[in-house]
């Protein structure tokens, strides 16, 4: 894996919303994606458009849904992308991917306050 390898970093911090997140390697962020099904992410990465086209690898993380590893594990089968963990990847990319996940989920909490706020809900 090459230090600018991109990754999509793909988190479930709230149960239903999926926040992915484009590293480029040892440079770090480069796109947020927001992402309403796993299913529909999918289907981006296999069209191979645009940035889909330059995504090799994918790291999901441990709050996504057994259905949502499913099918990266499919795309990984078909060879369209590798899944990979963080703890096989060298130590400057590991970090890399960790901040992705932590940043998508800090995102996906502003996300769910907005539109709380946005419709009146109070706690």
């Amino acid at each position: 894996m090459k230090p600018e390898s991109r990754i999509l970093v793909i988190t479930q911090p709230l149960g239903g919303i999926y926040v992915g997140i484009v590293v480029r390697g040892v440079m770090g962020l480069e796109d947020v994606l927001p992402i309403d099904t796993c299913k529909s992410i999918a289907m981006f990465i296999e069209s191979r458009r645009k940035i889909a086209g330059e995504i090799k690898y994918v790291y999901v993380a441990n709050d996504v849904d057994e259905g949502c590893r499913r099918l990266f594990q499919e795309l990984h089968n078909r060879n369209i992308v590798k899944v990979v963990s963080a703890e096989f990847l060298p130590q400057q990319l590991r970090r890399a991917v960790l901040e992705a996940e932590s940043v998508a989920k800090l995102i996906a909490y502003r996300f769910i306050t907005a539109l709380r706020d946005d419709r009146g809900f109070k706690y």
